[in-house]
């Protein structure tokens, strides 16, 4: 209150309570601080895109991320005058998040991000699964998530040629084994890779072999497999990409 000192106010209540120094109307701490302070001062100034690298600090409430995301984009669209305001979205890589490295935090606000992508028109997603630091949520290898940032917005914006950004298109389950099919240009990296896990019928996940030749994966050693899931934890080591270079993003065939 502007008419008492913390100490008035903790003798009224009778606790010691260390209250915040009060917020001025230019701090960027105030709710809707960053956007009043940082972002709507150069409004509507011309702008043709915008790259999205956060999400760190919403994998508490991943469940809210996919329509935070996609109401900021019609905001900031609307802000600068630009319906069509491109969004270069970074998906999370990987984490060691609060030392729990086969935690769901992560992948399922990555699950959020993509959602955003694939609903949301004049939008592009960057795959960083490969650029993770177990230890440091702040990865040092930046060079390989702004190159593709670059080729995304060469080829949504300029009509350049969109990158050979792979993605699973599909999943066939026999006796023993799953067959994912690959949406990609260039062949996939062909040998093991990591980062695959199957479910059996009892609803448990088991880590599993993966040979990758061609566009397609063979993941097997678990007998009737209920699902398949690549990549699916805060960190993880996962490997499989496609010749150009491109990382595949996670995916789960288990509904969530």
């Amino acid at each position: 209150h502007p008419n008492f000192t913390i100490a008035e106010l903790n003798t009224a209540i009778g606790k010691n309570i260390n209250w915040p120094v009060p917020l001025g109307p230019k701090s960027f701490l105030r709710p809707c601080g960053l956007y009043n302070t940082m972002l709507k001062p150069i409004a509507p100034l011309s702008v043709k895109g915008a790259i999205w690298y956060q999400g760190e600090s919403d994998v508490d409430h991943s469940d809210l991320y996919e329509e935070l995301l996609s109401t900021m984009i019609k905001n900031w669209r609307k802000l600068f005058e630009n319906d069509d305001l491109f969004f270069g979205i970074v998906q999370l890589t990987t984490w060691d998040y609060e030392g729990k490295p086969s935690g769901e935090e992560w992948p399922l606000l990555r699950l959020a991000q993509q959602k955003v992508s694939e609903e949301v028109q004049n939008t592009s997603i960057v795959c960083t699964l490969d650029c993770g630091d177990e230890k440091d949520i702040h990865p040092r290898d930046k060079q390989k998530i702004g190159e593709r940032l670059a080729l995304s917005a060469l080829g949504h914006m300029y009509g350049k040629g969109l990158p050979d950004f792979p993605k699973m298109r599909s999943a066939t389950f026999s006796e023993s084994s799953a067959l994912i099919d690959v949406e990609t240009e260039s062949e996939l990296l062909s040998g093991e890779v990591l980062g695959f896990e199957l479910q059996d019928k009892a609803g448990v996940w088991h880590k599993a072999t993966a040979i990758a030749n061609g566009k397609s994966v063979i993941v097997s050693d678990i007998v009737k497999p209920s699902a398949v899931r690549y990549g699916w934890a805060n960190y993880l080591v996962a490997t499989l990409a496609n010749k150009a270079g491109f990382p595949v993003p996670q995916f789960n065939t288990q509904k969530i």
